[in-house]
């Protein structure tokens, strides 16, 4: 009796670095060519603010800096006019719209 198998997996080929779809490369495919910004030493505005953490923040979260949502965008979903939206430090993979 024959039998289908059938394999979810994406494969993208990243500047010469073979990496799957639901997974960052482990590497980047050459090393940065300039420092990373500093962050800005201003206050933050009157508006609400809400906190994005990539490693340790979770889109159920209130937003909040103890607790932060994961991705930017959902943290762009919840803004409106007035409020700020800080990232912290970390690597983001997403597409924003």
């Amino acid at each position: 009796m024959p039998v289908a198998i059938v394999v979810s997996c994406l494969v993208i080929l990243v500047g010469g670095v073979v990496a799957f779809a639901d997974q960052p490369p482990e590497f980047p495919s050459h090393p940065p060519m300039r420092s990373l910004p500093v962050a800005a030493p201003r206050p933050l505005g009157d508006g609400p603010a809400y906190f994005v953490d990539a490693t340790n923040g979770s889109d159920s979260n209130p937003g909040t800096q103890p607790a932060p949502f994961q991705s930017i965008q959902h943290g762009i979903s919840v803004l409106k006019p007035g409020d700020t939206l800080c990232l912290r430090g970390g690597t983001y993979y997403e597409r924003l719209s």
